[in-house]
């Protein structure tokens, strides 16, 4: 039965919505009517690959990563946060109502349930890897939250096999539901054009400042590389101080293929990332964001395994990890399965 669906991504970095098209995709694929929602970066994204669906804009939740106390930070945040998921949830009120939408998936968004509608939440995140007062503080939090949908989707394997370690790993009174790793990427076989390929993603002023220190890095290399600067409002190729292919952003045929050709990737160690370097089989460097513990802790638990290298914090032995992976050829396990639930 075809339903009308609203695909709601939280706006943090890319890889909330850019995990979600893989959701898009199979939904449309079944036959149902989706309606997109979110803002910013997350925002264009999606209008990018979906030109013709209808598309909504939410009220933004201003993510920012902090230069000091993570707790602080998101404490004096909180009351910002609080008031943007209230302000989407009344806002999901009329969109029900004009769009006659039965079934919400919520990607990360905690204000996105609605009483007359079917409420899914997607995540990964039930655990969270702070000082223990503090994580037990953020997990009741949370999971009170997840608990208002009807729901919960976590994009894994589940267990042992999982990719999030302990994050997912919390029980819930709602339904949980482990639905492979959702990635939009496809394995092809194309030629190796570049050794590298820096992926740049995430708030601001993170974001510009790992491209800086990168640029710098690279600078005076002279193998191929391209950047990706994940900034979806420039389109096309850029100039930078680098010799180097660049690009503002590409769309999901553009990334793939350039994901496809490299032999290393450069990136942030966030989960989205890690899920499509997974099922393409790719080997990357693994860059946390600054007071960033989960992908802290992503990169602890990936970075032993063969095809991963991560980097010190200013970054010099970054050659001596791109020296290691190009000389190796890993075997990859294999994760190519999303399943989601018919609806």
């Amino acid at each position: 039965m075809r339903k009308k669906i609203l695909i709601a991504p939280l706006n943090w970095g890319l890889g909330h919505a850019s995990r979600c098209i893989p959701i898009i995709d199979t939904l449309i694929a079944r036959g149902h009517h989706v309606v997109l929602a979110s803002d910013g970066a997350a925002g264009s994204l999606l209008k990018m690959e979906y030109p013709a669906l209808p598309y909504i804009e939410l009220p933004s939740y201003n993510i920012s990563y902090p230069s000091g106390s993570f707790f602080w930070h998101w404490l004096r945040k909180a009351p910002h946060l609080i008031g943007a998921m209230k302000k989407e949830h009344l806002q999901l009120e009329q969109i029900v109502r004009e769009h006659e939408v039965e079934v919400v998936i919520s990607d990360n968004r905690y204000g996105m349930y609605h009483a007359k509608t079917h409420n899914i939440i997607v995540t990964h995140q039930l655990n969270f890897v702070s000082p223990v007062v503090i994580s037990n503080v953020l997990r009741w939090n949370v999971i009170n939250r997840i608990q208002r949908f009807d729901e919960c989707w976590i994009p894994d394997m589940p267990p042992p096999d999982n990719l999030t370690g302990i994050l997912s790993m919390t029980s819930l009174s709602i339904p949980k539901i482990y639905i492979g790793i959702l990635s939009r990427m496809q394995k092809l076989d194309i030629p190796g054009n570049y050794r590298i390929a820096v992926l740049l993603s995430g708030p601001e002023p993170n974001r510009t400042q790992l491209e800086k220190q990168l640029i710098s890095l690279f600078s005076a290399t002279t193998y191929r590389k391209v950047f990706l600067l994940g900034q979806p409002h420039l389109s096309g190729r850029q100039n930078l101080s680098i010799k180097a292919d660049i690009y503002g952003h590409l769309d999901t045929i553009g990334i793939n293929q350039i994901l496809c050709a490299s032999d290393i990737i450069v990136s942030r160690s966030g989960y989205s990332s890690l899920m499509d370097y997974y099922k393409l089989g790719k080997k990357a460097i693994l860059i946390p964001t600054p007071n960033q513990p989960e992908q802290a802790y992503l990169a602890r638990l990936h970075g032993h395994k063969e095809q991963f290298y991560v980097p010190g914090n200013d970054l010099l032995d970054l050659e001596q990890g791109i020296e290691r992976l190009s000389s190796i050829t890993p075997e990859f396990e294999s994760y190519d399965s999303t399943d989601l639930p018919e609806l």
